[in-house]
């Protein structure tokens, strides 16, 4: 079967991630997927284009689906039948989320990123096809939610992957080595760790060149500090920081694709808050920790983060329920109630917090 990935969602990060598979190896058939016709059949021909010129021999097409639709979006699983999936549909970006919100923005935001991938999860259990799926929409909160709920969604994207690999070009650089001589052992709570920093947050760093542990020569929080700083150039009023969770989808897809089993900094892996060193491949994500760091140490690193996010704990069930700060800040600054978001209710609560999010840009 010709190695293919099929990508759901043409935003500002998605059409990035396109671009990237179409000027990659590893990948010969690539498959997209949006509810706009016209704006999906267009970029999807730009992106064949840029990869012809750029010497690429690929397969390209594309699919209007509607998410909301899952039937159909079966039908169409159960067609192209694609051996990785990338997902960066949601309802509304988080940056275009009114602000006001503060740090719990992202775990109030939650049905509305959660709502598309949930069908889409459903459309993929449907068809019988089993390719694993790589979740770029808020996937610190959205991939352990699903977890929880049953469906094994194998990585997310960027998030601390970014810091991590600037941390790996850093250290190349001050070591005079190449990038392949060094290896970072990262754990960190993925985008609340980004605009919180490790002042506030936790988090575990080892860092190795050529086989050897140099991270004392090193003063951790500075280093991430300086790393962190590269992912937050402004212009005009918005960050422009698509590219790097693109380059990360791609990374990551492209390695259980082609079952590299490469270690490497990943997002939200197996069901978890943040970002682990693990290895890719084509059953998913194994974790590489450190002989000195355990699994629930690790755990519990990333997990800090989501009282940041406003959610006090994901329940075994997929219950989220939410802190009581979160809560309340919901509750008077936009007329949204919700103290738990309970399994099949993201729909319904997306409507509700849409209509309240309008309210407040009104």
């Amino acid at each position: 079967m010709t190695p293919s990935i099929m990508l759901f969602g043409l935003g500002e990060v998605g059409a990035w991630i396109l671009e990237y598979l179409a000027r990659s190896p590893g990948v010969d058939s690539i498959i997209v997927a949006d509810v706009r016709g016209d704006w999906g059949r267009y970029r999807t021909d730009l992106a064949a284009i840029g990869a012809t010129i750029s010497g690429h021999s690929k397969a390209f097409s594309f699919h209007e689906v509607d998410l909301q639709d899952v039937d159909r979006t079966a039908r169409v699983l159960e067609e192209v039948r694609p051996g990785v999936i990338i997902n960066t549909t949601t309802l509304l970006s988080p940056r275009l989320v009114p602000q006001g919100l503060g740090s719990a923005s992202l775990g109030i935001q939650l049905p509305l990123h959660l709502t598309l991938i949930s069908r889409l999860m459903k459309a993929l259990r449907q068809s019988g096809v089993s390719a694993p799926v790589v979740n770029v929409s808020s996937a610190d909160v959205v991939n352990p939610t699903l977890w929880a709920r049953g469906y094994r969604i194998a990585c997310g994207a960027g998030n601390c992957e970014h810091v991590a690999y600037q941390i790996i070009r850093m250290i190349s650089q001050r070591e005079s080595v190449p990038l392949s001589e060094v290896k970072l052992y990262f754990v960190a709570g993925g985008s609340a760790f980004l605009h919180n920093g490790p002042r506030k947050l936790p988090f575990y760093l080892k860092v190795m060149v050529s086989g050897n542990d140099v991270t004392n020569r090193y003063d951790p929080v500075p280093l991430i500090e300086e790393a962190i700083t590269t992912r937050f150039f402004q212009v005009g009023k918005a960050a422009q920081l698509f590219s790097t969770p693109a380059a990360s989808a791609a990374k990551n897809a492209l390695a259980i694709l082609n079952d590299a089993n490469t270690f490497m900094p990943v997002n939200a892996p197996l069901g978890l808050v943040g970002d682990y060193p693990a290895r890719l491949g084509a059953k998913g994500a194994e974790l590489a920790l450190p002989d000195d760091l355990s699994k629930k140490e690790a755990a519990i690193i990333g997990s800090a983060a989501l009282k940041w996010f406003g959610i006090e704990a994901i329940h075994d069930d997929g219950t989220v329920a939410y802190t009581d700060e979160a809560h309340g800040l919901a509750r008077d600054r936009l007329g949204y109630d919700c103290k738990e978001l309970h399994p099949g209710d993201e729909e319904s609560r997306a409507k509700e917090l849409l209509q309240a999010l309008k309210g407040l840009a009104d």
